[in-house]
């Protein structure tokens, strides 16, 4: 798939030839139970066919040309339970040192991503799911150096970006969430999908080692002192602490004339901390209203 580049810092562009492909396999070996695996590359900016082979290790088709490129690797599955219980979890590996891993070393480099949750779908009237669900975000995950000293002006091919937009979760590197969600349908032409959250992030520059100036963000690769070869998740003495609650709603109404979708959604939000500065709070409120019409 063709992509676009911005500057390692997350400026200019969008530049073309990037490029991303993925592939996975999906086994289901009992009823109640789904796994899968998955590769992932992102490269540029020459485009090299090898990728788009459907059966091809995109890790060790990588080390064909000197890994120059920016291979990643996952793990998904799915649990269903008796009383209508469901469990998921995702398992995204960016790079990690495994050496020091399977000595069981864990300050070391790991760069990755896991998301799990466990949801309810109970025969209510009114609860039709209930779901909490947590992720983690390690420090420097997502991005990548462009192996040309990342120098201003030049487009970054390999980091994990498609216009300056990360193709993963919306959180920055070093974040974590917890959300807790109730689905209710009180009429049937009625949904209300309601949350709250808790959100945590750090700048893993700060606390690095040996210290450097970084940004935190996707953009920070941690490169300039090979920081990320250490371990350092939410360890920083400053912490930005977010808590949101509100709700997603949406009306369907037919009429004679065709079909209105109306939707409304309220985010009320608390940050302590906010933008990584000590003590520094900040209150936010979000309101969105939509209407659609069909026929």
């Amino acid at each position: 798939m063709a992509i676009s580049a911005v500057n390692s810092d997350g400026t200019g562009g969008p530049s073309a030839n990037k490029w991303f492909s993925m592939h996975s396999l999906e086994v289901y070996p009992l009823p109640w139970l789904t796994f899968s695996v998955f590769e992932s590359i992102v490269w540029g900016p020459q485009f090299d066919l090898l990728y788009a082979l459907p059966f091809a290790s995109y890790y060790y088709a990588e080390g064909l040309d000197g890994f120059p490129n920016n291979a990643q690797i996952g793990l998904t599955g799915s649990l269903k339970f008796p009383s209508a219980v469901r469990a998921d979890f995702i398992l995204f590996m960016d790079d990690a040192s495994f050496n020091d891993l399977i000595k069981f070393h864990f300050d070391t480099k790991i760069m990755a991503t896991l998301q799990a949750g466990v949801s309810w779908t109970p025969n209510l009237p009114w609860l039709t799911r209930l779901s909490l669900n947590g992720i983690m975000i390690t420090p420097y995950t997502y991005s990548h150096t462009n192996f040309n000293g990342d120098l201003p002006g030049a487009p970054n091919y390999l980091d994990y970006t498609n216009a300056g937009q990360n193709m993963g979760p919306s959180l920055d590197p070093d974040s974590a969430r917890l959300e807790l969600n109730a689905l209710f349908t009180p009429d049937p032409i009625l949904d209300i999908d309601s949350f709250v959250r808790a959100i945590f992030h750090g700048n893993a520059s700060t606390d690095a080692s040996p210290p450097y100036a970084g940004t935190g963000t996707i953009f920070d690769n941690g490169y300039a002192t090979e920081a990320f070869n250490t371990f350092h998740f939410l360890s920083q003495s400053v912490i930005e602490k977010t808590i949101q609650a509100g709700f997603d709603s949406h009306a369907y109404l037919k009429t004679s004339i065709g079909k209105l979708e109306i939707s409304l959604s309220y985010t009320f939000e608390y940050i302590l901390d906010a933008g990584l500065v000590a003590g520094a709070t900040a209150i936010n409120n979000y309101l969105g209203m939509e209407v659609k019409y069909s026929y």
